[in-house]
């Protein structure tokens, strides 16, 4: 119902959301903290596929560096949502 789109979205008290897609990127690290707050909710999502391993692996070092590589991902971004966002 548009009408009440609109009596939502002009009152003050309203809940709003915004959607955040970080960058998963290194060099974008430092900039994550301005936005993890105890005020939000956190979904933290990724590939299961990257942590248990891919089946087309050529060995399997590279298998065991990628799953090593996924959890390391993971704690990485956990953590910082339990030290920013407590």
């Amino acid at each position: 119902d548009p009408g009440r789109l609109q009596e939502s979205l002009d009152d003050p008290e309203a809940m709003r959301i915004s959607v955040w897609d970080f960058a998963g990127q290194e060099v974008f690290y430092t900039s994550h903290v301005m936005f993890l707050n105890s005020n939000c909710l956190y979904m933290v999502v990724f590939s299961l596929e990257e942590f248990l391993g891919r089946e087309d692996s050529a060995n399997d070092n590279t298998a065991e560096r990628q799953k090593k590589d996924a959890e390391e991902y993971l704690r990485f971004w956990l953590g910082n949502i339990r030290t920013f966002a407590p």
